[in-house]
């Protein structure tokens, strides 16, 4: 069930930036040389940073349209849990089995630790420059935001119909 489309809409936009940002940092990983003394491509490959931050605020907001209007809180793990046992159960599977393509020991009980590890991201990277020394699953981020969306487009879907 959808309840807040707003939210909904508005995570589509970050996703989107994480995309153009992920591929834009893609390439300036590729294109990295050093020419005259100057590192190419080194401030692309600094936007793990913003891709973090937007992809942690992507899956907030997606997961926030599941929820009742005025869910509070930035916390994943929190949020994830508030979610209907399905939601969670379809989330964690799609998330699952992307992670096993590059990691086929990839489990459960990883998913649950990288939910909780990750959890702050959005809070903690958005201020990186004041000495954050948590680390990010960027993987996992990525992965968690497009399982998301699949489970929000599809319970869209649903709401369509009815």
């Amino acid at each position: 069930m959808i309840y807040d489309e707003i939210a909904m809409n508005n995570g589509v936009i970050f996703q989107h930036t994480v995309n153009i940002l992920n591929n834009q940092m893609k390439f300036g990983l590729a294109n990295m040389s050093l020419a005259n003394g100057i590192m190419n491509g080194s401030l692309d490959a600094a936007l793990v940073v913003p891709i973090a931050v937007n992809g942690a605020f992507a899956c907030e907001l997606f997961m926030k349209s599941m929820l009742p209007k005025n869910t509070r809180g930035h916390k994943l793990d929190g949020l994830f849990d508030l979610l209907e046992s399905n939601i969670q159960e379809e989330i964690k599977n799609l998330t699952v089995e992307r992670m096993k393509k590059d990691s086929s020991e990839y489990s459960d009980a990883n998913f649950q630790a990288d939910l909780i590890h990750n959890s702050n991201v959005f809070a903690e990277w958005r201020y990186f420059h004041e000495g954050n020394t948590h680390s990010v699953g960027f993987q996992f981020i990525l992965f968690f935001m497009t399982s998301i969306y699949d489970v929000v487009n599809k319970e869209r879907k649903k709401c369509e119909i009815e």
